[in-house]
């Protein structure tokens, strides 16, 4: 894929694997805009990003779970078309449902599946009819099995794993590839977010944001629909599936159980 003169938009790319994927991208020579929450982190981004990048970098500042926030990027980047669309802003919740914040794993849902969804509809139809374009949806590990104790965020990701599948299927004869890039556990702040505590073993087999970021790369210039990061997130996706639901969902209680605060 020829990066040159092309225009990508990053949603949660100020941190974490959203901005080693705008890193990537931008070394490539794609004009990069990231989208990001908050105003600090997402200046602190375009600086990295300008130091490396070939071409020009920009920065929108906008929640992705209230409402207006897609018009808001429309506005800011003015019709410029989008070539590369990378829907990584999402966050994770833990602990048993009946104890969880209504309003914030409805914010969950808002982020990681209709903020996603509408940012396609927005601009797919112009990939389409330029018969180019690459739509890459993060999904995770969990898209793969229902999480006891993080119920909600799994279910966000197996939609998105599910959606990007579908519209591989949908775009693919129009050269315009989907995909969703399945990364496991990251060293990122997502952990500390959702306030699920890690142990060392655990921490042991973290992937590195770079990791995934080239796996994401990969992705793009494959014409698979979706990809799992690294093999023993591989295997353990695969494990997931073969085990069926009902026992993916007990084990995954008890390792829930021992790993949040």
């Amino acid at each position: 894929m020829n990066y040159l003169n092309k225009t990508a938009l990053v949603t949660g790319g100020s941190s974490g694997i959203g901005l080693a994927i705008a890193k990537e991208l931008a070394r490539r020579g794609s004009q990069v805009i990231i989208v990001g929450r908050d105003t600090s982190n997402t200046e602190d981004a375009i600086a990295e990003l300008a130091v490396i990048s070939r071409t020009s970098v920009r920065g929108i500042t906008v929640d992705l779970s209230q409402a207006g926030a897609i018009q808001r990027i429309q506005q800011q980047i003015e019709g410029q078309p989008i070539d590369i669309l990378v829907n990584c802003a999402g966050f994770g919740t833990a602990g048993e449902f009946y104890m969880q914040d209504a309003a914030k794993e409805r914010d969950e849902i808002a982020v990681n599946v209709v903020a996603l969804t509408d940012l396609i509809h927005v601009f797919l139809p112009a990939m389409i009819e330029r018969r180019s374009g690459v739509v890459l949806n993060i999904a995770s590990t969990a898209a793969f099995q229902p999480l006891a104790r993080a119920a909600v965020y799994a279910a966000t990701k197996s939609y998105v794993l599910s959606l990007s599948i579908a519209l591989h299927q949908e775009c693919k004869s129009y050269g315009v590839q989907v995909a969703a890039l399945c990364p496991g556990m990251t060293r990122t702040k997502f952990f500390d977010k959702a306030n699920w505590h890690t142990t060392r073993d655990t921490e042991r087999t973290f992937r590195t944001v770079e990791q995934v970021a080239n796996t994401a790369m990969q992705l793009i210039e494959s014409a698979r629909p979706y990809r799992i990061d690294g093999l023993r997130n591989t295997i353990l996706a695969h494990f997931a599936r073969l085990i069926g639901p009902s026992l993916s969902a007990r084990l995954s209680d008890s390792f829930m159980r021992s790993n949040h605060n």
